[in-house]
């Protein structure tokens, strides 16, 4: 994390433009006026802090580069939330009917930040990884809120943004579902196993954000 713009966030920069001096940006952090000033020129050429009179705001593109420090910092101390594994077995293909409504399209898309592949990947947990299915219901969902048409109404979806090595994705339990407790549908922007190059009885481990 850059550490001018850590120290600016410190200030309070990201709600109010403060007015600092060089000179004190310099003895906190250890370098002189000129390196300080030099600093703060990169970052106003960069975007991500602008300056009024003065006095110094963090702008959006700084405060996301902050943020997505942030994320990383706490992914790695802290690791993932949860880890499941399990294998690839075939679907109904009742999922990718579901994933495909607009009713909850349109919310995958603004609550997980992506539009899904139209079918989920099906996972078969072993007795060892069925208590895992309890841990993660007690983490807190994403509500994919349910709807109806004229024809019948469509329960809620508990989601959870995971990871499937490079795949952003996610775990779907519906409210409502045939499937018994052994399995965990998934969700992601490509089809996963064409993206993963996996078949059905390849194992899978999800990394749950």
């Amino acid at each position: 994390m850059n550490e001018l713009l850590l120290f600016l966030l410190k200030k309070g920069a990201h709600r109010n433009a403060v007015g600092i001096s060089t000179t004190e940006i310099g003895n906190a952090l250890d370098m002189s006026q000129q390196n300080a000033s030099r600093l703060l020129i990169e970052l106003e050429k960069q975007e991500k802090i602008k300056r009024i009179g003065s006095s110094i705001m963090i702008t959006k593109k700084g405060l996301e580069e902050i943020k997505d420090a942030y994320a990383s910092l706490k992914q790695s101390l802290e690791g993932d939330r949860l880890q499941i594994k399990g294998k690839i077995i075939e679907g109904l293909g009742e999922g990718g009917f579901y994933v495909s409504l607009q009713g909850y399209k349109k919310q995958f898309k603004g609550k997980l930040g992506f539009e899904p592949f139209p079918g989920t990947l099906n996972l078969k947990l072993d007795k060892n990884e069925i208590e895992k299915r309890y841990r993660l219901r007690e983490l807190d969902p994403i509500i994919i809120e349910g709807w109806h048409d004229e024809k019948r109404s469509y329960g809620d979806l508990f989601a959870y943004k995971c990871k499937l090595d490079d795949i952003e994705g996610a775990v779907v339990l519906p409210v409502r579902t045939h499937h018994g407790l052994d399995i965990i549908e998934l969700i992601a922007p490509f089809n996963i196993k064409q993206k993963l190059r996996k078949k059905n009885g390849d194992e899978l481990t999800v990394h749950v954000k």
